[in-house]
C-alpha cells in the first residue's frame, strides 16, 4: 500500500517492468490498480534455467518444469501493453506464447571514449567474461584451451566468480593447464574494459543468452570474438564477417577457430575493424532514444 501511494503521487505515464518475478508482480499490480500502461522487457530465456527447480534431475520433471515456466510467461507477459525482446529468436519464442505486440530493442552498450591502436601480445591472451555458472559453459572454453596449447602458446583469463568456480579450477588442474589460466574473480568496470582492450580474442561458450552483451562490449574495443551458433548471438555476429562461430559445446571446434584466428593476421584485423563497426549500432544513447519513442507511444495510446 505504501508503494501504491508513492507511485500515485508520482503520477507516471508508463511503468516499465524488467523482471517477471516478485518486483515485476508488484509493478504489474500497481499498473493495474492505477490503470497505467505497461511495457515489459524479456531479458532471460527462463526455460533454459529449469535445472534450478527442485527434482529436475528427472527428465519428466524437467519437461513439466519447462511447460510450467512457459505457462507463467504466457500468463505474465500477456498483461503488458507492449513487450520488448532483445532479438529475433527471443521474439519468435514470445510470439508462440503471447498475443500482445512484441518490439525488438537490444540493450545498449557504452562505447569506449578514447580508442588507441590495439596491440598483439607476445603470448596471445584469450578472455572470458561472465558469471561462472553451468549455463556459461566455461568448461568448454577450458577444454578448447587444452587442445589449442598442443599447437599454440596462449593464456586464458577468466573473470568473475560463481557456483562453478572451484569445479573449473579443478578441471584446469586435472588437464595440467592451470598455469595457463588466470581466475581474476570479480573485476571493476575499469579493469574489465582494460582486459577487453588487451585481449587478442574474446570467447563465450554460453548458449542461453537472449542477447550477448559482453561480446558486444569486447567488439567495441576491436577485439575479435568467437561465440556459439546460438540465439543470443545470431542477431549481431555473422561467421567470418564480424566474428567466428562454433557449434555449442564443441571444444575442439572452438580450439580450431581460436588457432585459425591467431595464425591469420589478416582475418584478425578484418574482424577487429568489423567488430568496431557493428558495436556502433548498439550505442546506448541511440537505443535509449528508441526506447523513449516506445514510452511516448504507450503514454499517448499510439499502439
Amino acid at each position: 500500500p505504501s508503494i501504491l501511494r508513492k507511485i500515485r503521487k508520482y503520477e507516471p505515464d508508463v511503468i516499465h517492468i524488467q523482471s517477471p518475478a516478485s518486483i515485476g508482480l508488484l509493478g504489474l499490480s500497481v499498473a493495474k490498480a492505477l490503470d497505467i500502461p505497461t511495457v515489459m522487457t524479456y531479458h532471460t530465456m527462463l526455460t533454459e534455467y529449469v535445472n534450478y527447480l527442485p527434482g529436475t534431475g528427472y527428465s519428466e520433471v524437467k519437461k513439466i518444469g519447462k511447460k510450467t515456466i512457459e505457462r507463467y510467461v504466457k500468463l505474465f507477459f500477456n498483461q503488458a501493453n507492449l513487450i520488448i525482446s532483445p532479438g529475433v529468436d527471443t521474439k519468435k519464442f514470445l510470439k508462440r506464447l503471447v498475443k500482445k505486440p512484441v518490439a525488438i530493442l537490444p540493450t545498449g552498450i557504452q562505447l569506449p571514449r578514447n580508442m588507441s591502436k590495439k596491440k598483439s601480445n607476445k603470448t596471445p591472451i584469450i578472455l572470458q567474461v561472465g558469471r561462472l555458472c553451468k549455463e556459461r559453459s566455461v568448461d568448454v572454453i577450458i577444454h578448447a584451451l587444452y587442445f589449442l596449447l598442443k599447437k599454440q602458446k596462449a593464456k586464458l583469463i577468466i573473470t568473475s566468480s560463481g557456483p562453478k568456480t572451484e569445479e573449473l579450477k579443478h578441471l584446469a588442474k586435472n588437464l595440467g593447464i592451470e598455469k595457463n589460466i588466470t581466475f581474476t574473480g570479480f573485476v571493476s568496470e575499469k579493469k574489465k574494459n582494460q582486459l577487453y582492450k588487451k585481449a587478442d580474442i574474446f570467447v563465450s561458450a554460453s548458449s542461453t543468452d537472449t542477447q550477448g552483451l559482453v561480446p558486444l562490449e569486447a567488439m567495441s574495443f576491436g577485439t575479435p570474438v568467437i561465440v556459439p551458433e546460438a540465439s543470443g548471438f545470431r542477431d549481431f555476429i555473422k561467421h567470418n564477417k564480424n566474428g567466428l562461430t562454433f557449434k555449442s559445446g564443441k571444444a575442439k571446434q572452438l580450439s580450431h577457430q581460436m588457432l585459425r584466428l591467431l595464425k591469420n593476421k589478416k582475418l584478425k584485423m578484418r574482424l577487429s575493424k568489423q567488430s568496431i563497426k557493428t558495436s556502433q549500432d548498439y550505442n546506448i544513447e541511440k537505443l535509449a532514444k528508441k526506447l523513449e519513442a516506445i514510452y511516448y507511444s504507450l503514454a499517448y495510446d499510439l499502439i
